[in-house]
């Protein structure tokens, strides 16, 4: 059945919608704020390290390099253990080295049958195993996204307790690094960048060292602690890692997008359940 409708002059129209429009109740904002300014920085982050990283299609997510709360408080936020520094002979029992080497990548161990990709779990074994300095770390969690797999935890060493980011992904040119100058190399000869972020305690130091298969391992030293959900804040603190520590820690290559399958299992059962940073 056909319905016939009165047709309004334009005016007519503009002024009834108008009116119309002006009697409804404009929906809450909620945290459509606080969304939108994280979203900003996740943009400015990310232009930063494609600015870094030159030609890279896999370059490390820093979307996922931002101040924000855990998504939950599984077992992973909660654990907390003693971690040794890698160059120790004989790390603590409760260390996260009670789960096999991560295989090839390091040279230490053989494993049966080609490796598998890297998740959380094994990223967050591999990177404490891989710690230049010992202590107490905890609050860990993880996030993997289109562009890099990412954790973060806290470690607690003498005077105080810093944050610590690290994310890997896949390169496919050359680090470049500020100015279009040759970034400077390790003791090893792999390139690195380094980024300074004196205001923003959650992302003070970016290191980014470029492995040579082309993976790129970021390196991200807070001046800040874990977000606190009580305080709805990261609280201040001092920086976990030196320069050069954080630079030993990129370049070990147990920090992989591939790391041996009997390891990532192992690893996805100590570190079941881990909560997710945004």
């Amino acid at each position: 059945m056909n319905e016939e409708f009165d047709e309004l002059p334009d005016d007519e129209f503009r002024f009834t919608l108008s009116a119309e429009l002006a009697a409804l109740t404009p929906p809450p904002l909620g945290d459509l704020v606080a969304v939108a300014a994280q979203r900003g920085r996740r943009t400015r982050r990310r232009r930063t390290v494609f600015a870094v990283a030159g030609s890279v299609t896999a370059v490390v997510g820093i979307a996922a390099l931002l101040a924000g709360p855990l998504a939950g408080g599984g077992p992973g936020n909660a654990l907390h253990e003693r971690v040794a520094a890698a160059a120790d002979p004989a790390p603590p029992s409760t260390s996260p080295t009670d789960i096999p080497s991560s295989g090839g990548n390091s040279g230490s161990n053989s494993t049966d049958g080609p490796p598998v990709p890297t998740d959380g779990p094994a990223l967050l074994a591999a990177s404490l195993n891989a710690l230049p300095i010992g202590g107490l770390a905890g609050n860990y969690a993880t996030n993997d996204n289109s562009l890099s797999l990412g954790v973060r935890f806290n470690l607690t060493s003498a005077p105080d307790t810093g944050m610590i980011t690290i994310m890997i992904s896949k390169a496919k040119g050359a680090l470049h690094c500020s100015g279009g100058f040759s970034c400077p190399t390790n003791a090893g000869g792999l390139p690195y960048s380094v980024i300074r972020q004196p205001g923003n305690s959650v992302e003070a130091m970016l290191v980014t060292v470029q492995h040579p298969d082309n993976t790129l391992v970021s390196i991200e030293v807070s001046t800040a602690k874990a977000w606190d959900p009580v305080t709805q804040t990261n609280p201040p603190a001092r920086a976990a890692l030196t320069l050069e520590q954080a630079v030993a820690l990129g370049s070990n290559p147990a920090l992989s997008t591939q790391m041996a399958a009997d390891f990532v299992q192992a690893a996805d059962a100590k570190y079941p359940n881990l909560p997710t940073f945004t």
